[in-house]
């Protein structure tokens, strides 16, 4: 395992749709976000990212989100209300975090 946290801790992204309309935490890996715009003309994003069983994990990030943490490569702890549109659970992010790597010698042990 890559990331120096225990990936146990966190809600699988396959536990979404029981947790609708409650605010969860993930972790994740960032694969890749989508910026836009708003009809404000402020910049907001979609996120997409793994988790520790390859199930995805779609997010967006409202402006003041998107702003004081965009997203960059790396594993995230997420944390926001669980959403549906369409048959698709989204995570409406509230806080994001930059989660470490762990040391090479970790990874061996």
């Amino acid at each position: 395992m890559l990331v120096d946290d225990d990936p146990s801790k966190y809600l699988p992204a396959r536990e979404l749709p029981r947790h609708l309309n409650k605010t969860v935490t993930v972790l994740g890996y960032h694969v890749t976000h989508k910026p836009v715009r708003t009809i404000k003309g402020d910049t907001m994003s979609f996120g997409t990212f793994l988790d520790s069983n390859k199930d995805w994990i779609d997010t967006v990030h409202f402006p003041l989100i998107h702003a004081a943490h965009p997203p960059r490569a790396g594993f995230y702890r997420i944390t926001g209300k669980v959403i549906e549109e369409f048959g698709v659970y989204n995570i409406e992010v509230s806080h994001i975090e930059k989660a470490g790597i762990r040391s090479r010698a970790a990874q061996i042990a």
